[in-house]
């Protein structure tokens, strides 16, 4: 985590919206209605090969939610959720210690 940002949805877009990887479209309907915004400064961000898209992710488990912040994940679900990539992405994780 680099940081932690909050204000207007207007003013986060502005702040940050170019980095996101949403299109404004997508991010105002994830905020529908809300006064206020949090936005979480990621670091170091490792991409997927395959993308998942959030359709699949709920239908891999019903007790999948889009987070609000961030949150842990045992070793089983990061690989449901993944695709299988979940080693790949542990050893371009401990390649960063």
């Amino acid at each position: 985590m680099a940081g932690i940002d909050h204000g207007t949805p207007d003013e986060l877009w502005r702040r940050h919206g170019p980095r996101t990887a949403l299109t404004r479209e997508e991010y105002d309907n994830y905020l529908d209605g809300r006064p206020t915004a949090c936005a979480l400064l990621v670091a170091a961000v490792i991409a997927c090969h395959t993308p998942v898209p959030l359709a699949e992710l709920r239908r891999r488990s019903a007790a999948f939610v889009a987070p609000q912040s961030y949150r842990f994940i045992d070793d089983g679900e990061l690989k449901t959720l993944l695709n299988g990539q979940a080693a790949e992405l542990t050893v371009q994780l401990s390649l960063r210690v």
